[in-house]
């Protein structure tokens, strides 16, 4: 007997095992960026900018924790924009997280989690995700001049960064007053930096300004220019000498005419070989 029958073939598309694995790996690196199969990425990056001295101190001490027997890998980001550290389970990216902030290098916040399904087999009833977790960190780093309004209120004023660890600590300009930021302080109301360790310039000290009182010099950027007096409390007594050279911010050539100060050279840290600029220029896996 023949019977004509009419049949309908439906191409489903598979991989076997083999193939599936491989596959797999591929999409993998595509999405890490060369970072490979993770289970969890933890992304840290400044908050709307970049801070490559902050980042770098966070790197010294994402390498403390990796010698606590937690595995991981790790890539920097170009010009201080940010670090990525992927781990092979979720929960190694978590307790990362938590040990990033006892470790106290720098204001942070968790600002988003999000998983995405990376492979489903119904069969074997497995399933795997992949878990990103944002850490926000504010774009300052020590030495940075920042604008802001006094905590008090008030027109903004000039302060310079003197620390960033758990808090961020401000040393008004022209006050000589001081205040911590922490890191809900920020988030909640945040600012910028106007100039950071780039824009540090040599000046020179003239001479004291008073016999009495070694906390104010005088200075000039060229020889022959009229000296300008400044504050120096941040600098050690061999820098208020005649004739040393010192790390300075001219604010004139910086600041908005909105900020009002006294003070022309802000005396930042002694000059010569202290290193207090941003060498972090290129994209590089760091640990």
């Amino acid at each position: 007997m023949r019977q004509r029958l009419l049949l309908e073939f439906v191409e489903e598309r598979c991989k076997c095992a083999d193939c599936a694995g491989e596959a797999r790996e591929r999409r993998n690196r595509k999405m890490g960026k060369g970072g490979g199969d993770f289970g969890a990425r933890v992304q840290i990056r400044a908050h709307g900018g970049s801070c490559a001295r902050t980042m770098r101190s966070l790197e010294d001490a994402i390498r403390a924790i990796g010698k606590t027997g937690l595995a991981f890998g790790a890539a920097r980001l170009p010009r201080g924009k940010g670090l990525d550290v992927d781990f092979a389970q979720e929960k190694d990216g978590d307790r990362f997280v938590d040990e990033l902030r006892r470790a106290g290098r720098a204001p942070l916040r968790v600002a988003a989690k999000t998983r995405k399904l990376v492979t489903h087999d119904p069969k074997a009833n497995t399933v795997e995700y992949q878990k990103t977790i944002l850490l926000e960190v504010p774009p300052i780093s020590k030495w940075d001049l920042v604008v802001k309004e006094p905590r008090g209120g008030g027109a903004p004023a000039l302060y310079l960064v003197s620390s960033v660890r758990r808090e961020i600590r401000l040393d008004r300009v022209d006050k000589g007053d001081a205040e911590e930021v922490n890191g809900e302080q920020y988030f909640r109301k945040p600012f910028e930096s106007c100039a950071s360790a780039d824009a540090l310039i040599d000046v020179r000290v003239v001479d004291a300004a008073s016999p009495l009182d070694d906390a104010r010099v005088l200075v000039a950027r060229h020889e022959g220019d009229a000296p300008i007096e400044a504050d120096a409390p941040r600098l050690p007594l061999a820098s208020r000498k005649a004739g040393a050279v010192v790390k300075a911010y001219d604010v004139e050539s910086i600041v908005g005419a909105d900020v009002k100060t006294s003070s022309r050279y802000v005396l930042v840290a002694p000059g010569g070989k202290r290193d207090v600029g941003d060498a972090t220029t290129t994209a590089s896996t760091v640990l």
